[in-house]
């Protein structure tokens, strides 16, 4: 049975979460044993609630992957100090204080000290560790290799980590420059220049048809704002309602790589991460056939996720992999090359992981290209549009010198 519990550790600190016992006074003593104090234990209830899910939701939230390569550093320097998996795994509950790791990893300490396997315990919290993670410790285990696979998750999470605050870093500047400048454009024509239409009113004298035209925008911005604001919202949620039905989601998904500039891109960013998981499980000794179902919870497009099935019956079927990538339209040429070099050298692993830096390598330089177009090119839309601006109402200052006195 499956039992939710929470209680106090030795830090004083609250931990909650769930196991598998026999029944509830099993439950009880295994947590006492590992050291929790004022233990509360209840069955796990079934339904929409039941499994803890709102517990489960929030360890999703907030355990990513910043805190796993946390962990795993830690473990793996644990394991390499000569420590048993029990004491280490104390000594990490003892020194994080992230509340939802401390709870997945009290978990972790009660499963293992119960008998069961690390892999098997990791496979209990998928809100933390991942199936590629549990699939690498799972061949880690069977070949008496953890310390090494655990050295190889490390820097897998590492490269997965820099490569995606590449991409979140390159987009920063961009959205700060778009976001300034639509906040000055609305704070001009809906603040300053109505201000000159009153000082205009005041001496009785009319507005030069640039300042017009300008305050008209302005009042029509100011008179419906309401349905603007509104209009992006209901044309964001059709889309995704459209995107939520399954012929909206395949012809979006047959689109996206697509798209001019950022369709290429996108894909290219997929086939990094595919390929350097799927050459890391390898690496670590995992079954091509398993290592192919799990990349497939690296994407959601569904365009790829056939290509990946297509490939899969393939190598089922002894073509390998090499000779169905070159025959499938959707992969790159290049990717079918390398990886027949790969199977015919033995070296499939290390090739997919070559693959996968070309890629990121390719991707960052596209990203840099980009950006280095789009950040001048936003500077002078915002530019241009608070100088219309500006001018506009300069104009219109120097006008008034020339009504008679």
């Amino acid at each position: 049975m499956r039992f939710g519990y929470s209680g106090r550790d030795a830090a004083g600190q609250t931990v909650s979460g769930q196991m598998v016992a026999g029944d509830q006074a099993e439950a009880q003593r295994a947590l006492e044993q590992s050291g929790l104090s004022a233990v509360a234990v209840a069955a796990a209830a079934d339904g929409p609630l039941g499994h803890m899910g709102w517990l489960r939701a929030r360890m999703r939230r907030g355990v990513g992957q910043r805190r796993l390569l946390e962990f795993s550093e830690q473990l793996d320097t644990l394991l390499s100090a000569g420590l048993p998996l029990d004491r280490a795994l104390h000594v990490a509950l003892n020194t994080t204080e992230h509340a939802q790791t401390r709870a997945i990893i009290q978990g972790l300490i009660v499963e293992v000290e119960k008998g069961e396997s690390l892999a098997t315990a990791f496979a209990r919290h998928p809100a933390m560790f991942p199936r590629l993670y549990v699939s690498m410790i799972r061949a880690a285990e069977e070949g008496g290799l953890l310390p090494v696979v655990l050295k190889r998750l490390i820097r897998y999470y590492e490269q997965s980590i820099e490569f995606r605050s590449f991409l979140v870093a390159s987009s920063v500047y961009p959205a700060v420059l778009l976001v300034f400048s639509v906040v000055a454009v609305l704070v001009l024509a809906l603040f300053v220049m109505p201000r000159f239409a009153e000082m205009f009113a005041d001496i009785n004298q009319p507005i030069p048809l640039p300042a017009q035209i300008l305050l008209a925008g302005a009042g029509a911005l100011e008179r419906w704002w309401g349905v603007l604001l509104a209009l992006p919202i209901l044309c964001a949620l059709a889309i995704r309602l459209y995107l939520g039905t399954a012929s909206g989601r395949e012809a979006w998904h047959k689109r996206v790589f697509r798209l001019p500039l950022l369709g290429p891109l996108l894909f290219r960013a997929q086939l990094a991460r595919i390929c350097r998981t799927m050459g890391t499980l390898l690496a670590s000794g995992v079954p091509i056939l398993t290592a192919m179902r799990a990349v497939q919870a690296l994407s959601d497009n569904s365009l790829l996720l056939q290509a990946i099935d297509r490939l899969q019956r393939a190598v089922k079927e002894g073509k390998g992999l090499a000779h169905p990538l070159l025959a499938d339209p959707l992969f790159p040429r290049m990717m079918g090359q390398l990886v027949a070099i790969g199977e015919e050298s033995g070296a499939l692993d290390g090739m997919l992981i070559k693959i996968a830096d070309r890629y990121e390598a390719e991707v960052r330089r596209a990203t840099r290209t980009l950006m280095t177009v789009l950040e001048p090119a936003l500077i002078i839309v915002m530019g241009s549009s608070i100088g219309l601006i500006v001018v506009s109402m300069l104009y219109a200052i120097f006008s008034i010198n020339e009504i008679p006195l």
